[in-house]
């Protein structure tokens, strides 16, 4: 007789060696649709405010380094001239000039996994969007592994400042 044991997603990083509180290792199920209709909402209302230099992803791969291969649900990034849908290789780090995650149940992992993440790539712009609030991080144009500048829009002042008119955005690397 063969007994089965349904694993949950704590039990993958325990199997494979890895940290779960360190390691940036990912198993998702799939989004809800709250999760997918404020992805959609936001690239939308990005979509109109880019030039062409500029290509929206959603839920694609980008390069972080060797080891690391995460999938934001946003992800702003600079066409190549000789491959600009990136047919030839993922996006590499340098190419990114923001990432948005959309998080509902992922907020601390969001926070604290992939900040650190994003920042020691060197990722110039991280949003963090929950229900209430935006949080942005945004690294001056050095090559640090932290950010410089950290701030929060709430509901109200995304109405207020139309944030989404992305004036505010550096988009100059």
């Amino acid at each position: 007789m063969i007994l089965l044991k349904w694993l949950s997603l704590v039990d993958f990083p325990k199997i494979l060696g890895l940290n779960w509180e360190t390691e940036f290792f990912s198993v998702w199920s799939p989004s809800g649709p709250f999760h997918c209709s404020l992805a959609s909402q936001f690239v939308e209302l990005m979509r109109n405010s880019l030039n062409d230099d500029f290509l929206l992803r959603e839920e694609k791969p980008i390069v972080l380094d060797d080891y690391s291969l995460p999938i934001p649900d946003i992800s702003l990034v600079k066409q190549r001239p000789d491959d600009p849908y990136f047919v030839g290789s993922h996006p590499k780090a340098s190419e990114v000039s923001m990432v948005i995650e959309i998080s509902d149940s992922s907020y601390l992992r969001d926070r604290n996994v992939k900040l650190a993440a994003y920042a020691q790539a060197s990722i110039a712009e991280y949003w963090i969007v929950t229900v209430k609030k935006i949080e942005w991080f945004r690294s001056s144009k050095s090559e640090t592994s932290e950010y410089s500048e950290i701030g929060v829009f709430t509901s109200d002042e995304l109405i207020e400042r139309s944030v989404f008119s992305l004036d505010f955005l550096d988009l100059s690397f």
